[in-house]
């Protein structure tokens, strides 16, 4: 019995540990008069970070979090959107900041001077020969991820010989990371399953059907495909067994295929073989070729059976045509040697 009371000790316990862990959704405008100087701070720190202007947008709510080491404020926005490293079509344009106070451990009996909010520095007045406490700012970016925390360069430094805070804080830092897709709920009130948002436009899920509706609500792509994917200026739709590329006007704008390949297959080739970038696999009538995705040109003929990298020393990959094999040189976009009917790697050796 005794267990059994320790077990539900623990867990509840834990939950509450939990609970007072969580941060706090707030309204901008209802932020308090401490939080919103916190809040004007990070502001400032992000627009030191904005990418590109027309594409950023601030949420409409922030995160407050707070215990007995630290009081952290963040909050969401969109800006320029980005592709994940080995990835084609775009992955988000959705990022989050923070701004972490760090609290003064209280130990034993020390002055005000000694734990200064802001700065571990005091002016001295040579006329007067008086101390004046300095209360300046002074916000280390974290976002360069320097080992030595010394070494993180000052984002923002505001001079101020007053309490900027009714409480003194030890440390102010400022970091903001890349996030998964996330929605605001003020420009965009859906809770349907999107392979991308920003400030413009959402592709969204509607009745098992993708489109893209614009940041006023406007259809922009009806929804008529089974899924959509941004490639950054055109999008990547799948139609039936049907896949192609249109623009945002819904025009398509490149040959249809039946299969492209997918951001993980162009990963595991991109890693191994750099030269393969901004070129996408695509098969129609079981004949492969490589897409360029900027030029939206095919820049092999449409007549190999398959096509696989096979020297990354050569640049080179090795097709497969009427049951024969041949190397073809990526640079070149052609054939490099005769047909086979079989070519192998035996290996590269260094003599030394």
């Amino acid at each position: 019995m005794k267990t059994k009371r320790l077990i539900l000790f623990f867990i509840f316990n834990s939950m509450s540990v939990l609970a007072q862990s969580k941060a706090n959704e707030i309204l901008i405008e209802d932020l308090s008069i401490e939080q919103r100087k916190m809040f004007e701070l990070l502001k400032e720190c992000i627009d030191k970070k904005i990418m590109d202007k027309k594409s950023f947008h601030l949420f409409s709510k922030c995160s407050y979090f707070e215990n007995n080491e630290k009081v952290e404020l963040s909050i969401k926005y969109y800006d320029l959107p980005y592709k994940y490293d080995g990835y084609y079509t775009v992955s988000s344009a959705s990022y989050q900041a923070f701004l972490t106070f760090e609290k003064w451990k209280e130990i034993g009996v020390t002055s005000v001077t000694d734990k200064n909010s802001y700065s571990n520095e005091s002016k001295f007045d040579r006329e007067t020969k008086t101390i004046k406490p300095d209360y300046s700012i002074h916000i280390k970016d974290l976002s360069l991820n320097k080992r030595d925390f010394d070494r993180n360069p000052h984002i923002l430094y505001k001079k101020s010989e007053i309490p900027y805070f009714n409480q003194e804080f030890k440390n102010i830092t400022f970091q903001y990371n890349k996030i998964q897709k996330a929605i605001d709920e003020k420009i965009y009130d859906t809770q349907e399953r999107s392979s991308f948002v920003g400030k413009e436009f959402i592709v969204i899920s509607k009745n098992n059907k993708y489109g893209v509706l614009t940041s006023s609500g406007v259809e922009l792509i009806p929804f008529e495909y089974d899924y959509i994917w941004f490639l950054g200026k055109n999008f990547l739709v799948k139609k039936g067994n049907k896949t192609f590329i249109i623009d945002n006007n819904n025009a398509r704008i490149s040959e249809v295929y039946d299969y492209f390949s997918s951001d993980m297959e162009y990963g595991n080739y991109l890693s191994y073989f750099p030269f393969l970038k901004n070129l996408i696999k695509v098969k129609r009538n079981d004949k492969v070729t490589f897409l360029d995705i900027e030029t939206l040109k095919e820049v092999f003929p449409l007549k190999y059976k398959e096509l696989i990298p096979f020297s990354k020393e050569l640049n080179s990959l090795l097709g497969t045509v009427n049951d024969k094999q041949v190397i073809i040189d990526v640079k070149e976009f052609k054939e490099i040697s005769k047909q086979y009917d079989k070519i192998l790697v035996i290996c590269y050796c260094v003599f030394m």
